[in-house]
């Protein structure tokens, strides 16, 4: 009788000790199975985050006290900044932060850029070259100048202004950005501001 009861409670024991394994073994599976989960929402996260979600941090204007651009309208980012305009010889527009006694002075530069591709490789390669310097002037008493020459169809442009107060000269007018994407962080510096001739 004796040995029955100690079977009985060796029995008991070892069936609580069979239930507590498999409740820890299950506590594991759904614990292994939750940070699996949260693994894969951070690496799709990440993922998205470097097919192109890009996030602009911040963007300042170089030159004298912000001389930024009104016309052409710009985006004040790498990729994107060139806007199409709807003349050969646009009448550029920036602001005037002049003083009475000073002048302007504006430059154009032809880009190599053929497409939107040719500049997300430059982007890559933190290319800063403004491109072919094509056409400049200086002694602008105004905040605007109609380019007298026509430009190409299709075509990237690069322009700048800068204040002239005699012989002394400021330096080009840009914008600097900086981007995150993922952890990393990118800057590009010495942006002039653009824009893009219409077709034909």
């Amino acid at each position: 009788m004796f040995d029955n009861y100690r079977f009985a409670v060796f029995s008991t024991a070892a069936c609580a000790a069979i239930s507590v394994q498999q409740l820890v073994a299950r506590i594991k599976k759904n614990l292994l199975m939750k940070i699996k989960m949260c693994y894969l929402t951070i690496l799709g996260f990440s993922a998205l985050l470097f097919s192109g979600c890009v996030m602009p941090r911040t963007y300042n204007f170089w030159g004298v006290g912000g001389l930024s651009p009104i016309y052409p309208a710009m985006n004040y980012d790498y990729i994107n900044r060139y806007r199409t305009i709807e003349t050969l010889s646009p009448d550029l527009k920036w602001k005037d932060i002049k003083k009475p006694n000073q002048t302007y002075d504006l430059g154009v530069w032809e880009t190599a850029y053929r497409s939107v591709d040719d500049i997300k490789k430059k982007a890559a390669q933190a290319d800063t070259s403004w491109g072919i310097f094509i056409y400049g002037t200086n002694n602008i008493s105004t905040n605007y100048f109609q380019i007298p020459i026509r430009l190409k169809p299709n075509t990237y442009y690069n322009w700048s202004v800068r204040i002239r107060d005699g012989e002394k000269v400021e330096r080009w007018s840009s914008f600097s950005q900086e981007k995150v994407i993922g952890s990393a962080q990118i800057i590009y510096n010495n942006n002039p501001f653009g824009f893009k001739t219409p077709p034909q």
